[in-house]
């Protein structure tokens, strides 16, 4: 047998047995227990990594393994052990999970879960098994779940910033960061070469769960002609929301470190109590803190309010009201607004002050898990059952990674 058809087989057990086990929730109109939950994840992790393996095994026995595969290079060359393919802003993670037959629709896969009717929706059954009960949770497809996310990924800043995506075939993974360059010199002829102290440290990725909870009501369920295509939206948009937050402002406990929070990260300030800028000074101090580092800033991500007093900016001539023309340092910026960016933030005596960023963000890269678990239920929730109702739950699990620190810098302090 080949190896292919053997993790094949190893995937339909997997897959039997996890169905079993929500179904028997099902049936006994219960969640997870704790010990239960530990088990279902593992059978989940070691199904959503056997995607990869079948697909490299598939490929070198047709003797045309592509660059579909695990590479932080982004190149063309076969793959060593333990590497893995960062996606580019513009890559789709749907593109690197092979998929037979029509596109799948989370949303009909949703309806079809509540309802117990199918109809419609035989390619998602087909896809989970034929045995998908109406209540308890599933794995998603890979190629749905990488469509979902992909969707978050679109609605986020901080991948069109130039995030990479590093897809996780594990629960842990460890990354490389720099934390500081080799240093050239001149030699003499026959004279030794000088040691450089050139340093490395791991980043340990963990992956973390974010989840999203929503009630619909079963009328809407059952109608709405374009409820497929909204709740795929909608989860997609709030993951969107949670992963610039977090990625910008995360504090690494119980969930992943963002940029304010890594140690490394050059600083700005606006002033002891904050202040309104009326220059454009902070940002070219910020670009000239990531070029001292070696970097090259691309990105700046800022609050809504930010973008507006900057627009507003006026020459400062007295009675002139002509807008000030920024220079050619920030313009070449890509800009980008967050309303996951708060400003009520303390600095100082000021409680209304904000935070923007500047950097090289390919040096940052978002950590996924592609599985994404979706549960239902009509009866759990308060008043549920009653009000003819069904809770929907959604997760999957990333984390953040910060590869060069130095080639960022956070803006502190902005006053509207």
């Amino acid at each position: 047998m080949k190896l292919s058809d053997k993790l094949k087989a190893r995937r339909g057990e997997l897959s039997t047995t996890m169905q079993s086990m929500v179904d028997g929730l099902a049936t006994e109109n219960r969640d997870f227990s704790a010990e239960e939950r530990t088990k279902f994840d593992g059978l989940k992790s070691e199904k959503d990594a056997l995607a990869t393996r079948i697909t490299d095994a598939e490929s070198a026995e047709h003797g045309d393994r592509t660059e579909e595969g695990r590479s932080m290079t982004g190149d063309n060359r076969q793959l060593g052990d333990g590497e893995v393919r960062a996606l580019r802003p513009e890559q789709r993670m749907a593109e690197h999970i092979k998929h037979d037959g029509p596109p799948l629709s989370l949303g009909r896969m949703v309806r079809a879960m509540i309802t117990g009717n199918w109809e419609g929706a035989d390619a998602e059954r087909r896809a989970m098994g034929e045995n998908t009960g109406s209540i308890g949770g599933l794995f998603v497809p890979a190629s749905l779940s990488a469509n979902v996310i992909d969707i978050a990924r679109n609605k986020s800043v901080v991948i069109p910033a130039g995030a990479l995506t590093i897809p996780m075939d594990t629960a842990e993974m460890t990354v490389v960061k720099v934390l500081t360059d080799p240093t050239p010199y001149w030699r003499k002829d026959s004279a030794a070469v000088t040691e450089s102290g050139q340093t490395f440290a791991p980043i340990k990725l963990r992956a973390m769960t974010l989840a999203c909870l929503t009630r619909v009501s079963l009328e809407l369920l059952e109608d709405a002609p374009r409820f497929s295509q909204t709740v795929e939206n909608a989860i997609g948009a709030s993951l969107a929301l949670e992963l610039d937050r977090v990625g910008l402002f995360g504090i690494g406990t119980n969930e992943p470190r963002g940029l304010v929070n890594t140690d490394g990260v050059n600083s700005v300030s606006m002033g002891t109590n904050g202040g309104t800028p009326d220059d454009y000074d902070e940002y070219l101090d910020a670009i000239a803190a990531i070029e001292n580092a070696n970097g090259v800033a691309g990105a700046a991500i800022m609050s809504p309010r930010s973008k507006r007093t900057l627009a507003g900016l006026k020459t400062g001539v007295a009675l002139d009201k002509t807008t000030l023309t920024p220079p050619a340092d920030f313009t070449a910026l890509k800009r980008l607004v967050s309303n996951q960016i708060p400003v009520n933030l303390t600095q100082g005596s000021a409680t209304t002050c904000s935070t923007s960023f500047v950097g090289d963000f390919s040096q940052m890269a978002i950590a996924m898990r592609t599985g994404l678990t979706i549960e239902a239920t009509r009866t759990g929730g308060t008043g549920t059952f009653s009000q003819l109702e069904a809770l929907i739950r959604g997760y999957i699990r990333c984390d953040v990674a910060v590869f060069r620190p130095t080639h960022f810098t956070k803006i502190v302090g902005i006053k509207a």
